[in-house]
């Protein structure tokens, strides 16, 4: 047991979330941690059973055995202090918590992020039966890009569908000047700052395969959010750059590194 809770302790970041503390001081084991710790339970019925079974028999052999326990006598002055012992209320029932009192951790924004846990028992993977040991996944890494591409894909048809929908209604956003200039400003904007780059950086000892390699992997770690925030692309840019779809140009390359080493 000592070795199963050093192990989790070192493959398991436990935080606040996986634990509640009731009104009366009482701590618990939320879920999800409780559902994993509930997998276990035939691995320590199986590593119990010598032990039940050896406790069963020492206790089998004492039956018969007598054992005579010197009881004291009871007094008066002793009833009415075990009485006042027992009604007493425990000292974490003295002071409740009150409804009042200001509870920062139970606040979403006030806690850290939570890094990515390890299944204590691994599951399938949906697309090839390979064990995915990561919690929150369906997939394991190597089918994770191509559905990630798969899902890009669907929602390019169904967006392609809306589109078409509101071209019919006579409300086709590709054809509002302004939108479209804003749009041609982007897009030259862009291209411009590629071609400074490229000017600028013409030894570049980083190549594809550099990138797909030491960055790319790590990028699957984070949201759409956060590589927009680091690059200044659209979230359709960094959904398809995530996925491994579409190559993001070299000048994105230290932002998009000095994100995924963080």
């Amino acid at each position: 047991m000592d070795a199963f809770v050093l192990d989790l302790l070192e493959e398991r970041v436990l935080t606040s979330r996986d634990f509640v503390e009731l009104s009366n001081g009482v701590c618990r084991v939320r879920a999800p941690l409780t559902h994993d710790l509930a997998l276990t339970l035939p691995k320590w019925r199986q590593l119990m059973a010598p032990v039940v079974a050896h406790l069963a028999q020492a206790f089998r052999g004492s039956v018969g055995r007598e054992h005579r326990v010197a009881v004291a006598p009871r007094t008066a002055s002793s009833h009415h202090a075990t009485v006042a012992h027992t009604s007493a209320q425990s000292p974490l029932k003295l002071t409740p918590r009150k409804s009042s009192q200001p509870q920062p951790y139970a606040s979403k924004a006030w806690g850290t992020p939570r890094p990515e846990a390890l299944r204590i028992v691994p599951i399938p993977c949906a697309a090839c039966g390979e064990p995915v040991v990561k919690r929150r996944r369906w997939h394991c890494d190597a089918c994770i890009p191509g559905m990630k591409v798969a899902q890009a894909n669907k929602a390019v048809v169904v967006a392609r569908k809306a589109l078409a929908i509101q071209a019919a209604a006579g409300n086709d956003p590709r054809r509002d000047p302004e939108m479209n200039c804003k749009r041609a400003a982007a897009i030259s904007e862009g291209h411009r700052r590629n071609r400074e780059w490229t000017r600028e950086n013409n030894a570049q000892s980083r190549d594809e395969a550099w990138f797909k390699r030491e960055v790319l992997p790590k990028l699957d770690g984070f949201s759409l959010k956060e590589i927009a925030a680091a690059t200044g692309l659209s979230l359709v840019a960094c959904s398809r750059i995530r996925s491994g779809a579409r190559l993001a140009h070299p000048r994105h390359w230290d932002a998009l590194l000095e994100l995924a080493e963080r």
